[in-house]
């Protein structure tokens, strides 16, 4: 089942064979189901009894499966899917491209909502996220708010700067230097976010 999308008909055929056995069925007989089997499927401290409900079993543990890619990207499986499906993008970000695609790929990509649902990132320095489509953990107490700045001055030079503030707004660091030879306000503010991306107070996204 950590292999494999098993199909929902084979699914939902080897639970009826279990709650027909647990409510007592048998050839001659059809009892009564008094409580829905998905009920039974919740956890003990949801009222259920804790059993299994096959499909969601199997897709946890396939997006398990996909976890280990994530977490362990050398691990041989990990490399091998990587190199033929998704070389350019992340696990998570990887999607279904075509029909001829391994069931081993076709099944752990299915579970991949789950990942979607539940990995967050950690924000460092910014460089691997997706503003748009990435969850991001949320801010916590204490975070830092970072601001930069260019100015173009008369004599063609710029004068940049940064300055980090807690969120009640006191001051923390700041800095500035003048650049020549920048023609362009981005440029001159990656020149800024290059000389401090190495600094302590951003670390790299996790």
């Amino acid at each position: 089942m950590s292999c494999f999308l098993l199909p929902k008909a084979l699914c939902s055929h080897i639970e009826s064979i279990i709650y027909k056995f647990w409510w007592g069925n048998n050839n001659d007989k059809r009892k009564i189901h008094w409580i829905k089997w998905r009920q039974i499927c919740k956890h003990k401290n949801k009222g259920g009894l804790g059993f299994r409900e096959l499909k969601a079993f199997n897709e946890a543990l396939l997006a398990k499966q996909g976890w280990r890619c994530i977490t362990q990207p050398n691990i041989m499986i990990a490399q091998i899917l990587k190199a033929k499906y998704y070389p350019e993008k992340s696990f998570v970000e990887a999607e279904i491209e075509n029909k001829s695609v391994s069931y081993t790929w076709h099944s752990r990509s299915k579970a991949n909502w789950i990942l979607k649902k539940g990995v967050l990132w950690n924000i460092g320095n910014g460089a691997n996220i997706n503003i748009w489509n990435d969850n991001r953990l949320p801010r916590q107490q204490g975070a830092l708010k970072f601001n930069v700045d260019a100015h173009l001055s008369g004599d063609g030079s710029w004068g940049l700067g940064w300055i980090v503030r807690r969120e009640d707004g006191s001051w923390v660091g700041a800095t500035t230097k003048v650049v020549r030879g920048i023609k362009e306000v981005a440029a001159a503010e990656a020149r800024v976010l290059e000389a401090i991306k190495a600094s302590s107070l951003f670390q790299h996204d996790s």
